[in-house]
């Protein structure tokens, strides 16, 4: 009964832990680096990582009184369509098990969270254009009657020694500031401290860069122009060109692409997008947190006084006159923006990133999708000096299109447009390209490198547009045949269907649909195993006899061959009552042969001749070495040297190897 009373307890704890743990896991949620904690009808949030700010948006209608949140956090609280949002943010990292909110009057956290974001770093960098390689100025807002500036990047541009830019401007939109930088020009990264000369016209800017010595410039800002714009409203384009040189003065090649993306003075912009990215959200929410009131003041961020738009722009801020300060006008205008898109009504043009020429008879083209709302892209063609031809219809979001069935060594130019229900898009900018040859030219620098087991092939590839390599080898007693196709761009082969002694000839091509090139060089190469003969490990007791083998490994033609086996006298001697004086002969060949073994102190010699030549491509044991161990426990290192040769007492290369005896 006592027994029974016992078990009947413990089935109780049991049952009541089990029931602790299920309402412990029903009061708790993780999600997304944020804790929620119900208790006493209060969900507490907690962080699970350091953050710098968090978004959550809640299943229901909740009034901003059912939320607590500690002073020195900024909040951001919407409510509509039966779901409730709360922005969190902090102008330094918020630490990991830091309660950043309590929601009260809440008695279940089942179905509460609809979703959740955090940002555990600061970006600051634009989204709005993805740069493109060469000489680049990106698309900017600016405000009417205003102080700005424009940025000019460079990327991927390699041996650069001088530049000479020219950018063209309508001057009825904005000047050029010439009290600031250099003439107006303030030079960045790499293009500081050079000789740089700016020269000013109406409506253009040309600014030349000289370098002590040659540069490569992988994705930096290299100039600010400051400018101040007009009271005027209009988008705008930039015309960009210019020339680039290398150290010996020559055109630079490639030739840096020179363009800009897409402006507008006095354009509508959301007020609270400072990233650019077409949308006010949490990356922007903790941008502006982190200059809320700071030191380092900077006019993006102060937003207030502003105006609210009409039309489609109706209820957002989207005009702002800068007041040099940034404070709660300015967060109260950012939060009535927070979680709202830019409401576009002219489609932005695509931007070109590049093209990929994929072989004689195919160009991918990719482009930056600068719009939300489009309905499809539209890709045009002309072939040399031909009309344009719409050639292909996208869905919406398209970014990439491939160009098929075109003729090889020809010139072709591309561009590209969206559109929707409203109306198109400005053309890209020509994007000329052109397609391979038809040919494929053939490989050379055609070399190997014995490894050993296998032969590795090498060449060089010189062709842009073959579909694959085929690799060709005969030996004296075959003919040529393919032992490999491999696919393009491919520059080495290992070829380990050898035979030890067999001299190979190698010979390789490229093709495409078209045909073949021509064969690259012959190389022809005899294969031979690494021929060896080693000591194997050995293990003897202590002050007892023991064996120590000679094996050999990959043995061709041997006509004669002289071993000498070196030991250290202290742990062992040699038992010469056992065998040739101390030596036993174990392989057939050499049983049939004349050994003769010599003595010394701490060293033995063995000499073989055989009667026909000795051939044996596996690992087999030669000759037993008879040893009496001494006193002495320990490692002790064997040494094993010689000399071999064939029938015709050419000599052989043979590697000798000893090994570790080890006395237990």
């Amino acid at each position: 009964m006592k027994k029974l009373f016992i078990l009947l307890n413990f089935f109780i704890i049991i049952i009541l832990f089990t029931g602790c743990i299920a309402r412990s896991e029903n009061n708790t949620l993780k999600q997304d680096d944020l804790k929620f904690v119900l208790k006493n009808q209060e969900v507490s949030v907690i962080t699970s990582e350091n953050i710098y700010g968090t978004e959550v948006i809640f299943n229901g209608n909740f009034s901003k009184e059912d939320f607590e949140i500690p002073s020195d956090l900024f909040f951001i609280f919407k409510n509509e369509n039966g779901k409730t949002l709360i922005a969190v943010a902090k102008s330094e990292k918020i630490k990991k098990g830091r309660e950043i909110f309590k929601i009260k009057n809440t008695d279940t956290i089942k179905n509460l969270i609809f979703n959740v974001k955090t940002e555990k770093q600061i970006d600051y960098r634009n989204k709005r254009d993805i740069l493109p390689d060469g000489i680049y100025i990106p698309g900017k807002n600016f405000n009417s009657s205003d102080d700005d500036f424009l940025i000019v990047h460079g990327k991927n541009i390699h041996g650069l020694a001088g530049i000479s830019l020219s950018i063209e401007y309508d001057s009825d939109l904005f000047t050029v500031d010439s009290t600031k930088g250099n003439n107006g020009v303030e030079m960045l990264g790499k293009m500081s401290g050079e000789l740089s000369i700016v020269k000013l016209n109406d409506g253009k800017i040309e600014i030349s860069t000289v370098f002590s010595s040659s540069k490569d410039i992988y994705d930096e800002d290299v100039y600010k122009v400051y400018i101040k714009t007009k009271n005027t409203d209009n988008d705008f384009y930039l015309n960009v060109f210019g020339e680039a040189r290398d150290s010996e003065m020559k055109i630079l090649e490639p030739l840096p692409v020179f363009s800009a993306g897409k402006f507008s003075v006095s354009g509508k912009k959301l007020l609270g997008d400072f990233n650019g990215d077409f949308v006010s959200d949490l990356k922007d929410f903790i941008m502006f947190v982190n200059h809320f009131d700071n030191e380092n003041y900077e006019k993006i961020y102060d937003i207030y006084p502003a105006d609210i738009g009409s039309g489609i722009w109706k209820d957002i801020y989207c005009k702002a006159y800068p007041d040099n300060q940034i404070k709660l006008a300015d967060f109260g205008i950012f939060a009535n923006n927070y979680d709202i898109r830019t409401p576009e009504s002219i489609l932005q043009k695509p931007g070109f990133a590049k093209s990929e020429v994929k072989s004689s008879t195919e160009i991918k083209l990719f482009w930056t999708d600068n719009s939300s709302d489009e309905n499809g892209f539209k890709v045009e063609r002309k072939e040399n000096d031909s009309s344009w031809k719409e050639i292909a219809d996208l869905p919406q979001n398209s970014a990439e299109f491939t160009d098929t069935f075109l003729n090889p060594d020809t010139f072709y130019a591309y561009r590209v447009y969206c559109y929707n229900e409203k109306g198109i898009s400005d053309y890209t900018e020509s994007l000329p390209v052109k397609t391979y040859e038809k040919s494929v030219k053939a490989p050379s620098e055609f070399t190997y490198d014995n490894l050993g087991n296998a032969f590795l092939l090498k060449w060089k590839d010189n062709s842009l547009n073959e579909k694959g390599f085929k690799v060709e080898r005969k030996s004296n007693n075959s003919e040529w045949s393919v032992i490999a196709d491999l696919s393009e761009n491919t520059v080495e082969f290992r070829d380990e269907t050898l035979v030890s002694g067999e001299t190979y000839f190698y010979r390789i091509y490229g093709y495409n649909e078209f045909g073949n090139s021509e064969y690259s060089e012959e190389i022809s190469v005899k294969y031979l195993k690494e021929t060896k003969i080693a000591v194997g490990y050995t293990e003897i007791e202590s002050e007892s006899y023991g064996d120590i083998y000679i094996y050999s490994e990959n043995i061709i033609k041997m006509g004669g061959s002289s071993v000498t086996f070196e030991y250290d006298s202290n742990y062992f001697e040699i038992d010469s009552s056992k065998g040739n004086n101390g030596v036993s002969v174990l392989n057939s060949y050499f049983l049939n042969g004349m050994t003769i073994v010599k003595s010394a102190e701490g060293k033995i010699k063995i000499d073989t001749a055989f009667q026909s030549s000795f051939k044996n491509e596996n690992k087999e044991n030669i000759y037993i070495i008879h040893v009496i161990s001494k006193k002495m426990i320990g490692e002790t290192n064997v040494n094993l040297s010689g000399y071999a040769y064939d029938k015709e007492l050419n000599s052989l290369q043979i590697k000798y190897s000893g090994n570790i005896i080890t006395i237990k």
